[in-house]
């Protein structure tokens, strides 16, 4: 049969899309180039399931299946780049609040013969005795650390009406507007209120000062003592630390705690001592007690001291 002209090709192609062709005429041009054409896509279409109304619709269907892999690929490809793009971002953010906090932590810590107090970047002072250190971190709701860390010995002077907190090894304490001498040493504390009120913890147990007054931590509970009306501040921050008329076994003491040394005396602890000298001049010290007491003073490994009777010479 010869292939028909173009009026009976888009008779019998119409007629074929909407199924109207009947037997015998579908036998007579099944042969036919354009017919076969015609009928791999209807049934390609109805392979896909997707209504054949017109060869274009079909041809697009049977391309967009042909297709969909690499649709697939392209999808999958911009949900992986958005999943990176999003994981860098949270990264870059990360980092920079870990470049903030460090950036705004306040690290201070005593040095050799630091005498001038420190200035903390919310313009107050603080004064730092030897062996002590004072972490201030970063808060993001204020400008102005609320909180921190310290051990040692430290003279405050808060002037911010929020008050100041601070942890220290089996405790904390909570600092008001006004003067504060906070010690720890040997692991115990002291807190002395010059001026204001504060509230200190040591293994569970609280106290609270609301005047001028001190409290000290003697192993099992907490011990107030008063202080003189005069004193508004502890005597070494001006750079001198002082004895008046306290036994000798104490003044050792308070020398081993301040430079976290050991220091046995060969002589009667009862003595009474009486003398002052530079902080952070542990030799200074020593001498005092050897000119006082007739002593002679032996160091060894370990930061162990002794103090004997100093040879007579015959």
């Amino acid at each position: 049969m010869e292939e028909p002209n173009d009026e009976t090709y888009k008779d019998w192609k119409d007629r074929l899309i909407h199924q109207q062709l009947e037997e015998h005429e579908i036998a007579a041009i099944e042969k036919l180039e354009a017919f076969q054409q015609v009928y791999r896509i209807l049934e390609a279409g109805k392979s896909l399931k997707v209504p054949a109304f017109s060869e274009h619709d079909s041809w697009n269907e049977l391309k967009r299946s042909i297709n969909q892999p690499e649709t697939r690929i392209k999808r999958l490809t911009r949900n992986r780049q958005t999943i990176v793009r999003v994981t860098l971002g949270l990264l870059v953010i990360a980092s920079l609040l870990i470049w903030w906090s460090i950036g705004r932590t306040q690290t201070y810590a005593t040095g050799p013969k630091i005498t001038e107090p420190v200035i903390l970047k919310n313009g107050d002072k603080v004064y730092m005795h030897v062996a002590s250190s004072l972490v201030l971190k970063p808060d993001f709701w204020h400008r102005t650390p609320k909180r921190g860390t310290m051990r040692g010995e430290i003279f405050f002077n808060n002037s911010h009406p929020s008050g100041l907190f601070l942890a220290y090894a089996n405790g904390w304490v909570q600092l008001g507007v006004g003067t504060y001498n906070v010690r720890i040493r040997n692991g115990q504390p002291e807190l002395t209120s010059y001026s204001g009120s504060l509230t200190g913890n040591f293994d569970g147990h609280n106290v609270q000062l609301n005047h001028q007054g001190r409290v000290k931590w003697n192993g099992i509970k907490w011990e107030a003592s008063a202080l003189e009306p005069s004193q508004n501040q502890p005597s070494w921050i001006n750079g001198t630390t002082y004895f008046n008329d306290v036994p000798l076994s104490v003044a050792v003491r308070e020398l081993e705690l301040l430079y976290e040394v050991t220091i046995d005396i060969n002589v009667n602890p009862d003595l009474i001592f009486s003398g002052g000298f530079p902080n952070y001049d542990l030799g200074s010290a020593i001498h005092t007690m050897e000119k006082m007491y007739g002593l002679k003073a032996q160091y060894y490994p370990g930061n162990f001291i002794i103090l004997d009777i100093a040879p007579t010479l015959e």
